[in-house]
């Protein structure tokens, strides 16, 4: 079974911020270098996703290689990196771009990220009774990132084999969620 073994992390708004707009001078770089980050492909230092990018899927991303900081760009790219405001805040107004994935939320505007802060949730197991929702999501990511938007989920378990997302209103699940193909994630 393919499982996640990195913890995830729950974005944390920080604002508004300027980057460039020629390739040479990013402020969330942290990505450099690399050409692809879990099923993500990387392309000029960041992942564009033009129909799922959120917060909270920039952020499970970049908790891929456990970043500080996560940003979201024009709609639909993702930046990451361990330091953020290098080219200093800007106006809120400027960060004006519906997210790809939820366009109640906004991912940044053109050259602005909107920068968050990433909080990491342990991986964690256990055995305990939970109340539980089910939702259909197609990997851990998505999972573990739906998670991190509900106030009232503490943890997720999810199944590749039946492609089964669990919310958890408790931070262990029942017994019959805790088989050795499930993963679960529990907010620290």
């Amino acid at each position: 079974t393919n499982r996640f073994s990195h913890w995830m992390a729950r974005p944390t708004y920080l604002g508004c911020y300027n980057d460039d707009d020629d390739d040479d001078d990013i402020d969330l770089d942290g990505l450099s270098g690399f050409s692809q980050i879990g099923p993500y492909s990387v392309s000029n230092t960041r992942v564009t996703d033009g129909t799922a990018m959120t917060p909270e899927l920039c952020g499970a991303i970049c908790a891929l290689v456990n970043f500080g900081y996560s940003g979201v760009q024009n709609n639909f790219d993702c930046y990451c990196g361990n330091s953020y405001g290098s080219l200093d805040r800007d106006l809120e107004s400027n960060c004006n771009k519906p997210c790809a994935g939820d366009a109640t939320k906004i991912c940044g505007g053109s050259n602005r990220n909107s920068v968050y802060a990433l909080t990491y949730l342990v991986q964690s197991t256990g055995e305990v009774r939970s109340d539980c929702a089910l939702a259909r999501l197609d990997s851990a990511l998505r999972c573990a990132a739906k998670c991190s938007t509900r106030d009232d989920c503490q943890a997720a378990v999810f199944s590749k084999r039946l492609v089964n997302c669990h919310l958890l209103a408790f931070a262990y699940p029942p017994t019959s969620l805790t088989r050795p193909d499930w993963t679960l994630y529990v907010r620290g």
